[in-house]
């Protein structure tokens, strides 16, 4: 009786794990792109490669994850690895106050990647699906994809804490 109880609370963990390899980012491009020098029109996101496509909010939390990451460590990895498209991703926005803030975290931070700064919420909106039974939208996630961004893998990238290293070595 103990095994079919156990059987019957672990099956939907189980078979949501399964469904995620057949689940697809959908990838939103937008004319906010930014870097640390401010608004980067040249950016556009090369669709033949695997992602890795993170979705940080708000600008808060895009800080949190460049706080708990030692320095170089985001960019170092997208250098590493690049038959990949590294794009990331704040929404829950509040103003135009908050390009100016992540701009200035990229430069204080010493990092070169581009962010896309979704005013509204356009990602999250394309891809509800991936939240659905959550409890609350997640303020960090990086889904590695591959080249039709399909999802092979959940972790989030940065942070000393974080599995993303260990994760992301299987598919290399």
């Amino acid at each position: 009786m103990k095994r079919i109880i156990i059987l019957i609370i672990l099956l939907p963990l189980l078979l949501s794990c399964i469904g995620i390899g057949r689940q697809q980012v959908k990838v939103v491009e937008m004319s906010t792109a930014y870097n640390q020098s401010g608004i980067n029109k040249s950016y556009h996101i090369d669709s033949k490669k695997r992602k890795v496509i993170s979705y940080i909010a708000p600008v808060e939390s895009f800080e949190n994850l460049l706080q708990t990451t030692p320095i170089g460590k985001i960019d170092k990895i997208i250098r590493d690895n690049p038959g990949y498209e590294f794009i990331f991703y704040c929404d829950r926005l509040s103003g135009p106050g908050d390009t100016l803030k992540m701009k200035e975290l990229l430069k204080r931070y010493g990092c070169r990647f581009t962010v896309y700064m979704d005013f509204n919420d356009e990602f999250y909106n394309a891809n509800k699906p991936l939240f659905t039974g959550l409890a609350q939208r997640w303020n960090k996630i990086s889904y590695i994809c591959d080249e039709k961004n399909r999802i092979l893998d959940v972790a989030t990238i940065g942070t000393k804490m974080s599995v993303f290293d260990q994760v992301f070595r299987k598919y290399r």
